[in-house]
Parts: C-alpha cells; structure tokens; sequence
C-alpha cells in the first residue's frame, strides 16, 4: 500500500513510524474517534494479505459486519470475504466458506463458536495470521465480554503466531489488555475535530428538549452533526419526532 505521510493524521504517522501492524507482536490502538483506526486496519489486512495468510475481523453488530463487507469488496476486490454472524457453525457445505475466504468477518459469538468446534475448522485456524477486534471495549462488557476473552485465549492456544489488533476509543484499560495478549499499547488523544465540554442547567425537565434543540440547531447551522444519546429506546425516539417536528433535516 503506497501511502503519502502528508495525507496521514499525527497518530496514524506514529503507528506506521513505530513499525505497529506490521511486526509480530499483538496492539492495542487507543485512538479517538474519527482519528483513523480503520484505515490503519486496513493498512494491517493489505500487509497481511500480501504475505499470503488470512485475517479474522471481530465486530459487535451484524449491521456493521455487512457495512464492513460491501466497503471491503471494493477495497479488496481480488480478495474473497466472509460475513459469518451468529452462533450456530452452519452446515459442512456453509463451513467450506472459511476455508475460500482471505478476509472472514465475524460477531464475538460466532468467532467463539468456531473456535469450540475448532476440529472442523483446522483447515484454516492455522491460516490466520491477524484478528482485528473492532470495540475492543467490549471486553469489558456482561457476557459478551467474558466469551470474547475465552475465544481469544482458546485461539491463541491453537494458533501460537497469531497476532490480536484490537480498535476502541473508550478502552479505560489498553496497557492491561496489551499486556495480557503479550503485546503493546497505542495511546493518543489527538482527535481532528477539537473536543468541547459544557454543561447547561435547567430547573425543570420540561425544558430539556427545548434547550437540546438549540444546541443542535447551533452543531447543524455550523455545517456539524450531532449524536444524541438518551437512556432508553422510547426517549429516543420522542426526541427524534421531537427534532422532526421542530423542522429539522
């Protein structure tokens, strides 16, 4: 992959300059959102391809396992790619796709289910030099997190060589979880679009909606988005019709 430094934000730089996904030890990259993790993943999917092994991307929805595909299809288009969501392993005719895929994408479920019927799977566990975990975080999270961290542990028992890159924004502990895969940790805070903190006070409930919608109305006629974040599936979308109506796209 040719790549102009000019064209490459400050922490993108310092991830290739220090040799990061290109050398044989597991990383943790810490990085902001919007700061370049995923095309620094797919900097690491080209290095791996060309010496001829295959890649495990690990992602939580299965929405985003079919938006990473479609992107991928155009990125890699010599290159066959897997969408295996799920737990259930498939029939033996289903399981020959592992074998023909370079780039297998995966749930945290699913890549635990291969991995406990890893007998079946032998042709090509030994195959995969690279498993990117997009939303490393979810280590840390209810069920998912233990499952993820047992199918992380079985994999690198049955494949010693293998290399884990996990991605996040939020990890709170990257040093740790490198540690514990036998790797190194990547941390920046720098971000592309500066970061602003305020709190806006109101005395009764009945205003936040109003107050909410200046704030985004500022974000929007500034050219910016905006992200809510409620605390329940039927605020959201009160406050969507509530937008909505209020006129905005």
């Amino acid at each position: 992959m040719q790549i102009e430094p000019k064209k490459l934000f400050p922490p993108q730089q310092e991830v290739l300059k220090k040799g990061l996904l290109t050398g044989n030890r597991s990383c943790i990259l810490h990085m902001a959102t919007g700061s370049g993790k995923t095309f620094l993943s797919e900097f690491a999917i080209d290095h791996v391809l060309s010496e001829g092994y295959k890649v495990v991307y690990v992602t939580p929805l299965r929405a985003l396992a079919e938006q990473q595909a479609t992107r991928w299809k155009n990125r890699f288009p010599q290159k066959e790619i897997g969408v295996f969501t799920g737990e259930t392993i498939g029939t033996s005719s289903n399981r020959s796709r592992y074998s023909k895929s370079q780039i297998l994408i995966m749930t945290p479920e699913r890549l635990d289910a291969v991995l406990r019927h890893w007998r079946s799977h032998w042709d090509w566990i030994p195959d995969v030099n690279l498993v990117i975990i997009d939303e490393a975080h979810i280590l840390g999270m209810g069920a998912r997190g233990p499952r993820l961290e047992g199918a992380l542990t079985r994999l690198t028992r049955l494949n010693p060589f293998v290399r884990i890159l996990g991605l996040s924004a939020t990890i709170p502990n990257a040093c740790e979880i490198a540690a514990w895969l036998g790797g190194t940790a990547y941390t920046s805070f720098w971000r592309h679009i500066p970061l602003e903190k305020k709190i806006v006070r109101f005395s009764s409930a009945k205003d936040k909606p109003t107050l909410l919608l200046a704030a985004v109305k500022r974000c929007i006629d500034a050219g910016g988005q905006s992200l809510v974040f409620c605390n329940s599936r039927s605020r959201v979308q009160q406050i969507a019709d509530y937008l909505l109506a209020s006129g905005l796209p």
